[in-house]
């Protein structure tokens, strides 16, 4: 079976992501900082891991065929993008894994409408 790791499990499009391969029948590990699993992502196992540290990160998606990354910070936060961009890359090397990645997700920010 085919492993996933969901990073940005708790934000609205990596909840939306992860139910998508779980109905597709993928093994879902959906990563947060908290290691708890949203609701809407029943099934999955969930996995506690940091996107700025390099060692949590590459703990937490050890062993997955794909990483989502589907990472949101605020905008008043854009420092640590480059620094989590390259943490998910050293994760997605350590495990030979595909990195998907959508071009942007903040227009699927909690201020938006929920269609």
């Amino acid at each position: 079976m085919t492993k996933i790791a969901i990073l940005g499990a708790h934000g609205r499009l990596g909840r939306v992501v992860g139910k998508a391969f779980i109905d597709a029948g993928f093994d879902v590990r959906a990563v947060t900082r908290s290691g708890k699993v949203p609701a809407e992502l029943k099934g999955a196992t969930a996995i506690a891991g940091d996107a700025l540290d390099r060692g949590s990160l590459i703990r937490a998606t050890q062993g997955v065929d794909i990483i989502f990354n589907g990472l949101n910070p605020i905008y008043t936060d854009w420092g640590k993008c480059l620094p989590m961009a390259e943490n998910v890359m050293a994760a997605c090397g350590a495990n030979d894994a595909l990195h998907l990645f959508p071009g942007t997700v903040y227009n699927y920010g909690s201020p938006m409408p929920r269609v």
